[in-house]
């Protein structure tokens, strides 16, 4: 039982992109008239975890991302789709963009996360509850959350839709890891780099 102290917080680790797709998809959003006064962020989650606040759970996320960024390069994603939300288990405050471009890079970005969990605490979490979007349980999508209503949400897939139909994907780069403390006080308590990628394997990218 937790004392009379202790509170839950929520977490989760999220992967960042370049300023300049960043900026791009804020810029149609705006075009639009869809963007509101608070400029959002496009990320995809890797995990998503809930503990007590006394516990030992935020140093075991922290020093998991420490060792997650010397395994994890940065690498290329591309959006060209607009993805409708679960009516029932997701909130109907963010949009969906679907990556088009290596899901081999998203899914091996996903796994590294999850060895570098692993390495960091033998004991599967012990600190941490279950939920921390496990690789059978995970969806891939960049999301954006922006939206006050559900009228506005759908406002923005009726916008975009024809946008990205009509448009080659938007690429980028996955290129930084963010620990965000969703509740009860959030914000970023850690933004760090992604590694470099090697040489090679920015030619193979671009044979693709």
């Amino acid at each position: 039982m937790p004392s009379e102290t202790e509170t839950t917080a929520t977490y989760a680790i999220e992967l960042r992109f370049d300023e300049a797709l960043n900026t791009r998809i804020l810029n149609i959003l705006r075009s639009r008239d869809i963007l509101g006064p608070v400029e959002p962020r496009l990320t995809i989650g890797v995990a998503h975890a809930e503990a007590q606040t006394c516990s030992s759970a935020l140093s075991i996320l922290e020093n998991v991302l420490r060792r997650y960024i010397t395994i994890q390069e940065r690498f290329p994603v591309g959006l060209n789709g607009v993805e409708l939300n679960h009516p029932v288990t997701e909130p109907r405050n963010f949009l969906k963009l679907g990556p088009v471009s290596s899901l081999m890079h998203i899914l091996r970005c996903h796994g590294n996360f999850h060895d570098a969990l692993r390495m960091e605490d033998p004991g599967h979490q012990l600190q941490i509850s279950q939920d921390c979007m496990p690789p059978d349980c995970w969806e891939q999508f960049a999301k954006i959350t922006l939206f006050n209503s559900r009228d506005q949400l759908f406002k923005a897939i009726r916008d975009l839709c024809p946008v990205f139909d009509s448009e080659p994907p938007l690429n980028g780069f996955a290129h930084q890891v963010a620990l965000v403390e969703l509740s009860p006080n959030p914000r970023d308590l850690s933004v760090l780099p992604l590694r470099e990628r090697a040489a090679s394997d920015r030619v193979v990218d671009a044979q693709e």
